[in-house]
């Protein structure tokens, strides 16, 4: 088949009908879009971890050995360079790490870390890019400190640099500043002796990796002999971490790819709904080809390569708009992830782009693939025949209906049954969605029979919908699940904020509590003096005090908790700890079970499960104790937050007042009321979740343009009958009802669906998928104020979607109409 043929098949008929191809491509570039970047700022979240666990070194190390303690002295170095048993380990590299501020010029601070490495010894970073000082490629003199591109990135060039470490106030000018060039990361790099000194901490350090070859795994057994000699050192190897790291965020990550996945479902019934409508439109144009010569392959290729011209310019689109809109569309930040830190990472990961290309273009391939074969098996005399219509025999209107139920009902047995599996989670959701499918047909020819034939103009709209099924299947499955989606993460999303705010009303029935804004807007721990406490401690009017820590990385094995100390009257053994109920669960702890903890008092102690407590503060899991177990462990330097009731007769002004004159001394301190602190943990919550919310309503945007490409094709394919009912009389008032009626059928019975797949589908998410990922046991929250605003919206919707067609239609003579393909 010639190019010619190609050309006028594809190319010109793409022209004449330029808004159905735009809204169709703009629907897999948007689904495209929508996975790329959430996939790769989930893997760039994930390699932010990865970095910051490994201390933003090279990855090559066997070794780190680190304390349970803030620091450690350098002498142990020494004892592994002068062991016998450990003369192949090539480097021994020590590390001084602090948390650091760095000022912007916005007056908001950055916190990030700073590395002090012995830059003579074992290079800036091997292997990565040259540096340069902030000014000029070439100086004579080294930099007094180096700053990573990514940070640079953010800051700018400016005179000077200010830098906060702990009480320690550090200033730079522009020509002490080198960068480091490597691809993501916001960190501080100092050699180690100025560092140590610039601290106060000569010869001590944070950690050590130890390089070597990685056959030499016997080399571990000997280095934990030398640092058993030392309190409080732990060794892991480079595996441990990377473990740790990435087990992390691997169900978030689950989660959202799968919800993207989602979406890119939703844009290829929307290519497939597309190309069934172009094989009932263009089957005489098919038969001629046939008649003329044409073989099966030659037709099926034709009428395929329609998939191609819209998934190609729609993946491609995708992509582009994925790589430089990421940002917009998703931003995967949790509570052991940094934003700022994962945006940083801005190489383009090519295999996420071949794999995008694929799901794309595959997608689009398979999504034609139907309607290509019928293309190929269309006989030349269809050229005569009107054999236009969609109808399928009647006995399968009850084979659809039955394959529906029968598929639905056992996704829900496969769902609970294997409620521990996730991936058996995601299948039962897939065969419930195809089971409401199955049902559009059967729906179809039910709302046929139950409209009176007085009522002309719906009957024969309804009629419409009725002769063609199967196209209008697609066209209303693709708006169920658009809506389905959206409904279901709405619920979802409301169901952490419900659960979340009862849970802080019944762990903080506090009338004030006292944090210290700085670290809680730069997300440092503590900040809240101990002697606040003491003279708080004096006041009559208080009623109760419940002071706060909070450890947000406590390394437990090869995972990450959070820690959370505060007085439990309830607490009697010295070595007791709670845990939450998601912790339990998702690790599979249970009451009477022991944790060992690297404590910086006593190094590895065990500790005793006795309770399991609701908590939502961490997806990861939190550790609950009392706050004196904790000061005997692990020692206070300060608060996160304390916690204060007035007593009932006092006024609750004058207590104010008496509280700030306590606080004033320290203008960092702030005092919140039970709203305040409740604004806080929601605040979390959508640093968490915010995502979903990027998803949601791309998905809206995606159901709308899928609405419209499917009402504007299926009645631009009806001008013909219009133009019919118009010689036989019929007003362009009944007309446009018959248009009307037949595109608010599809809205309508796709929304309703929707919602009820939305119902049926929130608890799979809620108690299965989520439960696997995080643990939670939320309260069902769905929106049923929505429903209100959903249909008004659907119908408006159908009738824009109308006026186009129906202008066109006013446009056409009888004869033009009667002649439309």
């Amino acid at each position: 088949m010639n190019k010619k043929v190609y050309s006028n098949f594809l190319i010109v008929y793409a022209t004449k009908h330029i808004l159905r191809h735009v809204f169709i491509i703009s629907g897999v570039a948007l689904g495209i879009a929508l996975f790329f970047s959430t996939s790769w700022n989930g893997m760039r979240a994930e390699r932010s971890l990865i970095d910051f666990s490994l201390g933003f070194v090279d990855d090559d190390f066997q070794v780190k050995i680190t304390t349970n303690k803030t620091v450690f002295s350098e002498q142990l170095m020494q004892e592994i360079f002068d062991s016998e048993s450990l003369r192949s380990i090539r480097k021994i590299s020590p590390q001084l790490r602090k948390n650091a501020l760095i000022y912007k010029d916005s007056g908001e601070n950055l916190r990030l870390p700073i590395i002090g490495i012995d830059l003579f010894e074992d290079g800036l970073f091997t292997g990565k890019p040259p540096i340069e000082t902030a000014n000029s490629s070439q100086t004579s003199t080294l930099p007094e400190i180096y700053f990573s591109k990514g940070l640079m990135d953010i800051l700018g060039s400016r005179d000077k640099y200010q830098i906060l470490i702990g009480d320690k106030k550090l200033e730079y000018l522009r020509s002490e500043v080198g960068i480091i060039h490597r691809d993501g990361g916001i960190f501080l790099v100092q050699d180690l002796p100025d560092l140590q000194r610039n601290l106060g901490l000569t010869q001590m350090i944070t950690s050590i990796h130890l390089y070597y070859p990685e056959e030499l795994y016997s080399y571990n057994a000997e280095i934990q002999k030398i640092t058993s000699n030392y309190e409080d050192l732990k060794l892991e190897t480079r595996q441990d971490i990377l473990s740790r790291a990435q087990g992390a965020l691997r169900s978030f990550r689950m989660n959202l790819v799968v919800v993207s996945l989602i979406s890119v479902l939703i844009s290829l019934f929307m290519v497939s709904q597309n190309l069934s409508g172009l094989y009932f439109q263009r089957k005489k144009e098919l038969a001629i080809y046939r008649s003329l010569g044409a073989s099966f392959w030659m037709t099926f290729r034709l009428f395929l390569s329609q998939s191609l011209l819209i998934g190609i310019p729609g993946t491609l689109i995708g992509i582009w708009i994925g790589i430089n809109f990421t940002e917009l569309l998703s931003i995967s930040e949790t509570t052991v992830t940094d934003s700022k830190q994962v945006i940083s990472y801005a190489n383009i990961p090519w295999d996420l782009v071949f794999i995008s290309l694929f799901i794309g273009i595959f997608g689009s391939f398979i999504a034609g693939m139907i309607p290509a074969i019928r293309a190929g098996f269309i006989p030349p005399a269809g050229i005569i025949r009107e054999g236009d219509s969609q109808k399928i025999p009647n006995q399968y209107y009850k084979w659809f209906m039955w394959v529906g139920i029968i598929s639905i009902l056992p996704g829900y047995v496969f769902a609970f049954g294997f409620s521990k599996i996730l991936f058996i989670g995601f299948i039962s959701i897939g065969i419930i969605i195809l089971g409401q499918i199955f049902l559009f047909p059967p729906l179809f020819r039910y709302i046929s029979s139950i409209i009176p034939v007085y009522w002309a103009t719906i009957r024969i709209g309804i009629e419409e919908i009725k002769e063609r099924p199967l196209g209008n299947t697609f066209s209303a499955a693709t708006l169920m699940l658009s809506i389905s989606l959206v409904f279901t993460l709405t619920t979802l999303t409301r169901s952490y904020k419900t659960s979340l705010i009862h849970w802080v009303e019944s762990e903080n029935p506090f009338d004030f509590s006292i944090v210290n804004s700085f670290h809680l807007d730069n997300g440092l721990t503590g900040g809240v003096s101990a002697d606040i406490l003491n003279q708080l401690r004096n006041l009559e009017s208080i009623s109760h005090i419940d002071p706060f820590v909070i450890v947000t990385n406590l390394e437990v094995g090869n995972k990450m908790y959070t820690l959370h100390a505060l007085p439990l009257p309830e607490s009697n053994q010295t070595n007791s700890i709670y845990i939450s109920k998601n912790l339990g669960y998702l690790d599979q702890y249970k009451i009477g079970d022991k944790m060992t903890l690297s404590t910086p008092k006593f190094g590895d102690i065990q500790f005793t499960i006795t309770g399991e407590r609701e908590h939502f503060f961490s997806e990861r899991g939190t550790i609950i104790m009392d706050l004196d177990v904790y000061d005997k462990f692990f020692g206070i330097q300060s608060f996160n937050s304390i916690r204060l009731s007035k007593q009932k007769n006092t006024d609750t002004n004058l207590f104010r007042k008496k509280i700030e004159e306590i606080i004033s001394g320290d203008p960092q301190l702030i005092l919140l009321d039970s709203d305040g602190l409740k604004n806080i943990y929601l605040s979390g919550l959508d640093k968490v979740f915010g995502t979903l919310d990027s998803l949601k309503w791309t998905a809206v945007f995606i159901s709308i343009l899928s609405l419209l490409s499917a009402v504007l094709h299926g009645l631009f394919d009806k001008l013909r009958l219009y133009g019919v009912l118009s010689i036989l009389g019929a007003s362009s008032r009944q007309i446009f009802q018959v248009m009307f009626f037949s595109a608010s059928t599809l809205t309508l019975l796709g929304g309703f669906i929707g919602v009820l797949s939305s119902l049926s589908l929130s608890p799979l998410v809620l108690y299965v998928i989520n439960r696997n990922a995080f643990g939670w046991v939320l309260e069902f929250d769905f929106p049923w104020f929505w429903i209100i605003y959903l249909f008004p919206i659907l119908i408006f919707l159908a009738f824009f979607a109308t006026l186009l067609p129906f202008f066109k239609l006013k446009s056409l003579a009888t004869r033009e109409l009667l002649n439309e393909e």
